[in-house]
């Protein structure tokens, strides 16, 4: 769990940071995928579940 909860705390937080115009548009989307081929988190499968799942929620919808 608390892997997961990393990687969608990370997922949550760009996408506000996005919604919020403090990054540029396309920033989350691109810092997901990024994070996702990152080899470092790839090796905690919860993590990568983690952005998955948030980036998909309400929060980052639209982005």
């Amino acid at each position: 769990m608390y892997w997961y909860g990393i990687g969608a705390g990370i997922a949550i937080t760009v996408c506000e940071l996005e919604r919020n115009g403090e990054v540029g548009k396309g920033f989350a989307r691109t810092f997901i995928k990024d994070a996702r081929a990152n080899k470092d988190i790839t090796k905690q499968p919860q993590t990568v579940q983690g952005l998955l799942d948030a980036s998909r929620a309400a929060n980052c919808r639209g982005l």
